[in-house]
């Protein structure tokens, strides 16, 4: 899955990837028209609240509570993932693929 790593058998969650996607999404939606206001600001809320989620949930000591803020993380990378969908399909700017981390 896009921004997430395994290490030793087990997956966990890439801060790196998610601060790059973060920024790669300022940078994309920058671009876009402003009646993509709405659109844009949903893909900048989404993209910030990945790395946010994971650091969040990095300081937290019980494994539930963890698990709980790498979901919501996961949960957000999906959303992004829907707003770029949603952008290609009605002509917004170049949305090529992000690439994996590792």
């Amino acid at each position: 899955m896009l921004f997430w790593s395994t290490s030793a058998g087990s997956s966990r969650p890439s801060s790196k990837g998610a601060k790059r996607l973060n920024e790669a999404s300022w940078s994309t939606t920058r671009t876009w028209s402003p009646e993509t206001y709405g659109l844009s600001h949903q893909m900048r809320r989404a993209a910030v609240s990945i790395p946010a989620n994971i650091a969040e949930g990095f300081r937290r000591r019980g494994k539930a509570d963890k698990a709980r803020f790498m979901n919501l993380a996961e949960e957000s990378l999906e959303e992004c993932r829907y707003y770029l969908i949603m952008a290609h399909d009605l002509g917004y700017g170049d949305h090529r693929p992000a690439h994996r981390t590792s």
